[in-house]
């Protein structure tokens, strides 16, 4: 009952935690677009390959949705999680770094592998913490941070770019996603007691959901049946001198 009870008070910063790693995917993937201009001025690249910066980001999701999702089945969301802001950060870091289109390019790929199965991991870690109502409310919270995030690079990249050049909002993304392994690493950790739900409607399902024994049911209808026969019995014709014999 204890660990229940500190489940219940802890999984609203677990939120948080998650919600910082959503916010993580949301300005990776945004720290491209808003320096485009910039990128294919410095790289002089046609926009055909301006545009694979974006696309090899999202490909890996076509791919891995369904081995990410195997995968934290297998491991749990917890190494599946700092597995994927690592890899989310490397190809940051190379994007940050890279000298020629193929190292920018490569890591675009990278950072977009380890983004896919972060965003993968988290909505099961979320179905872990929150049941009933509030697994809706936890949901729509996690859900405004694509467009925060987003938001929040398509109006600071351009900013810091005039400042010190067009890596400096990716340089900030992956102090961001460092910053969010560290937290995600350190506070996260599966709910002690799996809380499950089943709905009012469901089958055996009784008042607020309880579970109705099977063995109960199976009563109740034996003695439904019961009841049809002694009423049966009693509507039926009599005959003198044949009591407790039917006509033929």
């Amino acid at each position: 009952m204890m660990n229940q009870i500190g489940d219940e008070r802890f999984r609203w910063r677990i939120l948080a935690v998650l919600y910082l790693c959503q916010l993580s995917f949301a300005v990776t993937f945004q720290s491209i677009p808003p320096v485009m201009s910039l990128v294919i001025a410095h790289f002089r690249l046609s926009h055909h390959e301006a545009g694979l910066l974006m696309s090899v980001f999202s490909l890996p999701g076509i791919f891995l949705s369904l081995p990410s999702g195997l995968l934290s089945d297998r491991w749990g969301v917890k190494p599946v999680g700092v597995g994927a802001l690592i890899l989310t950060a490397v190809g940051t870091l190379l994007v940050a770094t890279g000298q020629s289109f193929p190292i920018v390019l490569a890591g675009r790929i990278l950072a977009g592998l380890g983004a896919v199965t972060l965003i993968i991991s988290i909505p099961k870690a979320i179905a872990q913490w929150f049941a009933g109502g509030e697994m809706g409310v936890a949901m729509g919270i996690y859900n405004t941070g694509m467009p925060l995030g987003s938001i929040a690079m398509l109006n600071a990249a351009p900013a810091l770019s005039t400042l010190w050049g067009w890596r400096t909002g990716v340089w900030a993304t992956l102090a961001f996603t460092v910053t969010a392994v560290a937290i995600f690493s350190i506070f996260y950790r599966n709910p002690t007691t799996l809380v499950t739900q089943k709905p009012k409607d469901a089958p055996g399902a009784g008042r607020g959901g309880e579970d109705r024994p099977s063995h109960l049911a199976g009563r109740s209808r034996v003695g439904i049946l019961q009841r049809l026969d002694h009423i049966v019995v009693h509507l039926r014709p009599r005959f003198p001198g044949r009591q407790g014999v039917s006509p033929r």
